[in-house]
């Protein structure tokens, strides 16, 4: 684990070759940090897949690139960052069990590859869109799924395969 978060002097990603020798790393925490900039390609020259990418909080920007379901995360959270464009499709990965694009400007439709079973999964108050589910839910492992103030949202299909837990 790097740890960078409540850092207000950090604010440059390190460069790939910096992480091509950390082997065993598996999360990274830049919140609450002066990240600025698109997100870090240099996460590519990683020599072990990171299951934890945290950056909330940051001034990292711009669009979501295509190459995000492509690094095996588990944990991906930019909340209240400046990143927008539209969502990636993980359509061929079901690794990545927490995403939180919460106070984003992230907009256009909801793949509908998103309509699985998540740990959490926080779309609020971005610019999303368009009909979503069917939603299926865990049927002993409990769910966080949270779509509040999204404009232009519609077919919302929620199963609850156990009643008793949300």
């Amino acid at each position: 684990t790097v740890d960078f978060s409540d850092n207000p002097h950090f604010s440059t990603m390190p460069a790939s070759n910096y992480w091509q020798y950390l082997y065993t790393l598996e999360s990274l925490d830049f919140s609450r940090t002066n990240l600025t900039g698109p997100f870090p390609a240099s996460l590519l020259g990683t020599s072990t897949p990171i299951k934890k990418f945290l950056a909330d909080d940051t001034n990292l920007g711009g669009p979501l690139p295509t190459y995000i379901s492509s690094l095996g995360l588990q944990e991906l959270s930019l909340r209240n960052t400046r990143m927008c464009g539209t969502l990636p499709d993980f359509y061929f990965t079901d690794v990545l069990r927490k995403l939180d694009l919460a106070n984003t400007a992230v907009s256009g439709t909801i793949p509908s590859s998103y309509a699985r079973w998540w740990d959490h999964l926080d779309l609020s108050s971005t610019r999303l869109g368009g009909t979503l589910g069917p939603f299926t839910f865990h049927p002993t492992h409990p769910s966080y799924i949270n779509f509040a103030s999204l404009p232009a949202l519609s077919g919302s299909a929620l199963n609850f395969s156990n009643a008793g837990r949300s």
